[in-house]
């Protein structure tokens, strides 16, 4: 049970801690560093590397940052056009927009949530520099197809991995497909660092110039600061760094009890839960299943249920509105349709999925969504 929470309130997706992850909090602050340049913030990312198989890596303040390093890297922008997946997290599509480019929303499979090649090929232009795709919740989307789509109109594939640590595709993590991955550790992500992200990439010395970049591009020559580029200010500081490192060292054991709640809720709703999406072209994954995902027999109840739970104090939610239904974007899409999408968020939830989440407490959601769907 958390201690940040009421005891009869059973969360979304809270923070997994332990002592261990108090103990490197409060060693940081005793060693007095604190900001970007600490040694923990560099043993973070090495270790991440190290744990997943990625070749180069470099923390940011957020997921988001990652994915805004990455079209940044990538020279995106203004003019230029990036194809996003309709259904996902709004900070998927937000980084395109700092950059100047305009995204354009493909539509998602039913399956796995994400872009497949059937959807975004039929939207490539001259103008097309770059696709993002997601893995939704957990689920691996058809990102080999995507990676020889992108490859055959040489186009810059990033993989926003957000929500996909852990995720393995054809033996692969998530994240390592295109030229650019991107990774969250917000606090209600299995691994945590409060907040925070990771971008991940294929060619080391791209990856420590997107370093420097994120540290205002800062140089020394001749014993003075300088600055070789327009910087920012992106990178991961030491307190979320030193959580990071002990989280690294449980994530096996935080995967593993995403997975198991995830079981569970597979056998108690038989049919209607969504697992392990069917092979992509002969393609196969392990999700992570970040948020269990239901689908309703009766969605026109959804948000009645909803309510009913909430009453309960099960925090429940939709699945995320597609995009080009937000009040930010509409007015950019205008008036196409995203039929896959639209169905998909019209009949999903997301359920309790806390790697804190007591047997007890699982089987009173089961026992609630039962009751009222």
């Amino acid at each position: 049970m958390s201690l940040y929470s009421p005891i009869d309130r059973i969360p979304l997706s809270e923070p997994w801690l332990t002592d261990a992850e108090q103990q490197a909090v409060a060693n940081t602050i005793a060693s007095g560093w604190l900001s970007t340049a600490a040694p923990m913030v560099d043993d973070f990312e090495q270790a991440f590397a190290t744990q997943f198989g990625f070749p180069a890596t470099v923390s940011t303040h957020c997921g988001t940052a990652a994915l805004w390093m990455a079209l940044v890297a990538s020279g995106i922008q203004a003019s230029d056009e990036v194809i996003v997946p309709a259904l996902s997290f709004v900070a998927t599509v937000n980084p395109v927009c700092y950059v100047g480019a305009t995204p354009v929303f493909a539509d998602v499979d039913f399956e796995t949530f994400g872009l497949s090649p059937a959807t975004v090929e039929p939207l490539i232009t001259p103008k097309t520099k770059a696709i993002i795709a997601t893995h939704l919740y957990g689920f691996g989307c058809d990102i080999v197809g995507l990676r020889a789509l992108a490859d055959a109109y040489h186009l810059t594939l990033i993989e926003d991995a957000a929500e996909a640590l852990g995720t393995i595709i054809e033996g692969k993590p998530a994240g390592s497909f295109g030229q650019f991955g991107a990774f969250s550790f917000n606090g209600n992500k299995t691994l945590t660092t409060g907040s925070g992200g990771m971008l991940v990439g294929q060619n080391s010395d791209e990856i420590a110039r997107i370093k420097r970049l994120t540290t205002q591009a800062k140089i020394f020559t001749h014993g003075e600061l300088d600055h070789f580029a327009v910087g920012y200010n992106t990178r991961l500081s030491a307190i979320p760094a030193s959580l990071g490192l002990v989280q690294l060292q449980r994530f096996p054991d935080l995967l593993q009890r995403r997975i198991a709640i995830a079981n569970r809720y597979a056998q108690a709703f038989d049919g209607w839960f969504r697992g392990c999406p069917p092979p992509q072209n002969g393609i196969t994954q392990e999700p992570s299943y970040w948020l269990s995902t239901l689908r309703l027999p009766n969605p026109e109840k959804r948000l009645a249920l909803l309510a009913q739970l909430g009453e309960l104090g099960i925090e429940a939610r939709p699945i995320f509105k597609p995009l080009p239904f937000t009040q930010a974007y509409q007015p950019m899409v205008g008036q196409l349709h995203f039929p896959v999408a639209e169905k998909l968020w019209q009949e999903h939830i997301n359920l309790p999925s806390s790697g804190t989440l007591s047997q007890a407490q699982q089987e009173k959601v089961i026992e609630a969504v039962k009751r009222y769907w």
